[in-house]
């Protein structure tokens, strides 16, 4: 007969892998929700169903519109989950769930009950209303599977994981700031006076404000240095494979400098040769996948290697899908490459999170004399 203690045992195994799964669950939701606003216009998404998206794991959120199989298409394809019939793509879905802490314990399982479902309602030709039905037979399994997190799981890892670096500012003059809620905090409530009070109080309150404001500032700053000497750091590792690329494909002088002035900003990066370079010391480093596009888990590992967290391994991840997508496509893969490349520097350079190309070229020829 099994012992009662080791019963309890095994029962509490049982409900400590299903919540650990369900944390990942909630890091998974959290970061892909990142994308809801951006397709929302795209997908004719109403403001109703948006404000109620985040409680998609909740059980009075019914998942029926066909607006919202739309929108998880588009969020899908920002993250390149899908294939071009627009079914889940399993290697990179893999990979993204992966890339969350403790993320191997749910890729599995998630790809399997997606797949499942996809099964159910294969023979759906409208790939927004298969969509959502296939979105709310996961919902449905996952519950099954205790692998659903709970909305609060959610809500606690969006204000501890994602708010540190958040999303990225729109407004052009804000967008070097990486600290969405920072900004939100000094914008509206935190910082906010417009009650009636004296003259004394307002003075008192005014100061306060600044204090906070210079805080917050401050903050913004260490947030911002730590960033950059992460992106130091992966770009000295990132190059110290050059010489064996050289070979490999008979660069010349001029790409290895073009490469070792690439953070220097307004500096352009033109010839075929460094976008080559680019590309060899990539696949060098595994961070790009079999069919030639960056591989998530691979280079959230390399970022997190370096220094960086969660939040800014994603989003550095999110920079390059985003310039896959956006740099029109040519056949020329060294070109292709230099083209990601210059967009990633141009969007790393309004975080103001580009390295001090001085400085890394200092250290370098120091640690190449030791």
């Amino acid at each position: 007969m099994c012992s009662p203690w080791v019963l309890l045992g095994l029962v509490m195994a049982a409900v400590s892998g299903a919540r650990g799964t369900a944390e990942v669950m909630s890091h998974v939701t959290a970061h892909f929700g990142k994308a809801l606003e951006e397709c929302r216009t795209e997908s004719g998404l109403s403001p109703e169903i948006l404000e109620e998206f985040q409680h998609f794991w909740s059980e009075d959120f019914e998942v029926v519109h066909r607006e919202l199989g739309c929108a998880l298409i588009c969020m899908s394809n920002k993250f390149s989950l899908l294939q071009d019939d627009t079914r889940i793509h399993h290697v990179n879905m893999h990979d993204y769930v992966k890339g969350f802490p403790n993320g191997e314990v749910l890729s599995e399982k998630m790809v399997k009950l997606i797949h499942n479902c996809e099964k159910q309602f294969d023979d759906i030709t409208d790939d927004c209303q298969r969509t959502v039905k296939v979105a709310a037979c996961f919902k449905v399994d996952a519950k099954k599977e205790g692998i659903a997190p709970e909305v609060a799981m959610i809500e606690a890892v969006m204000e501890r994981y994602y708010c540190p670096l958040g999303l990225l500012i729109v407004a052009p003059d804000r967008r070097r700031y990486a600290n969405y809620s920072v900004l939100s905090m000094i914008d509206s409530g935190a910082c906010n006076y417009a009650e009636q009070t004296t003259k004394a109080e307002q003075t008192r309150m005014w100061l306060s404000k600044t204090l906070v404001v210079t805080a917050v500032m401050c903050s913004m700053s260490v947030v911002v240095h730590s960033s950059q000497a992460v992106m130091k750091d992966m770009t000295k590792n990132f190059i110290k494979a050059y010489e064996v690329c050289a070979k490999e494909y008979n660069l010349p002088e001029a790409a290895g400098a073009e490469l070792m002035n690439f953070w220097k900003e307004g500096y352009v990066v033109t010839s075929r040769e460094a976008g080559c370079a680019i590309l060899c010391l990539s696949s060098k480093l595994n961070l790009l996948d079999p069919e030639g596009t960056l591989h998530r888990g691979n280079t959230v590992e390399f970022a997190k290697q370096h220094g960086s967290d969660d939040a800014m391994a994603h989003q550095l991840v999110d920079i390059v899908h985003a310039c896959e997508k956006s740099v029109p496509p040519n056949e020329d893969n060294c070109l292709m490459a230099l083209g990601i490349s210059m967009c990633f520097k141009t969007e790393i350079h309004k975080l103001n999170w580009a390295p001090n190309h001085e400085l890394m070229l200092e250290e370098m020829m120091a640690e190449m004399k030791q």
